[in-house]
């Protein structure tokens, strides 16, 4: 029997502005990454047009960065 890992997703949290926001960070098989499932104050987050802040749209891309080194390491 053979296995192949098809994706892993890492759970993040941002605190900005006093508020908190939960994001997945997925990693599929290619190592492409996404972000999904943004969720902050108000719950899950499912249209463009509502804004990040500034601070959690950084660590999006900071965190996307950690996570490709973490599954190239693995």
């Amino acid at each position: 029997m053979a296995y192949t890992r098809v994706q892993s997703v890492f759970t993040y949290r941002t605190a900005a502005g006093g508020q908190s926001y939960d994001y997945d960070v997925v990693v599929d098989s290619l190592s492409a990454g996404s972000v999904r499932n943004i969720r902050g104050p108000r719950g899950l987050i499912q249209d463009v047009l509502t804004g990040l802040p500034n601070d959690v749209v950084l660590d999006i891309r900071e965190v996307m960065e950690l996570v490709r080194l973490l599954v190239a390491e693995t």
